[in-house]
């Protein structure tokens, strides 16, 4: 999944500006160890509960799908 993640940030439009130094463009943030360390589990929650909605939004469409074979298959029965 990060490798996917990767492909969706280098491919958006927010990436591209920042690699043309066109946002971000303030000073650089020393942060000490124990924010970097609660930063990144912050950050790892974040992804599981955005990983965890696409999933069942995924589930969801599949049902949908399903039901929708299905009314057109049971219409045509008819």
């Amino acid at each position: 999944m990060v490798h996917e993640d990767f492909l969706v940030l280098q491919n958006s439009d927010f990436f591209q500006l920042c690699e043309k130094d066109l946002r971000l463009k303030g000073k650089k943030l020393e942060l000490s160890d124990d924010l970097k360390i609660e930063f990144n589990w912050q950050h790892l929650a974040t992804i599981m509960v955005a990983q965890r909605a696409l999933a069942r939004l995924k589930d969801t469409w599949k049902i949908i799908q399903v039901d929708m074979w299905r009314l057109d298959k049971h219409d045509s029965l008819e």
